[in-house]
């Protein structure tokens, strides 16, 4: 029995420094994606923050109007910060034309019954 040893003369396959090298990219990238992850967080991710149950603490003020009216316009939504002097309603001037009328004529009557009264002591001392 003779011994023969194959000899084959086939290179040795690639593959092995192509995986290395495909492996080296896929490393090379997500260490990329972390640092620009670590970049992002402390430039912007630790300033947002963001939760479905929050509970806001803030004044609430109860307002009271001076005169009745039909509302007009609203210029404030529930929860929305106001500042001193702004617009928050707006009433119909119709209710307030028919109010100043009616005062006005109150007033005439008025001025007319304290006429009448100075006229009749003027008569009465005369």
């Amino acid at each position: 029995m003779s011994q023969t040893t194959p000899t084959s003369s086939q290179p040795a396959p690639a593959a092995p420094s192509k995986r290395r090298a495909a492996l080296r990219i896929v490393a090379i990238v997500v260490i990329l994606a972390i640092i620009g992850l670590v970049v992002w967080y402390f430039l912007v991710g630790r300033w947002h923050e963001d939760t479905d149950d929050a509970y806001v603490q803030g004044n609430q003020v109860q307002i009271t109007p001076m005169v009745g009216g039909t509302v007009v316009s609203i210029g404030a939504e529930d929860g929305m910060r106001v500042e001193r002097g702004q617009l928050l309603v707006q009433l119909d001037p119709a209710d307030t034309a028919v109010a100043l009328q009616q005062a006005e004529a109150n007033l005439a009557k008025t001025v007319r019954q304290v006429r009448g009264l100075y006229r009749s002591v003027e008569g009465a001392q005369a």
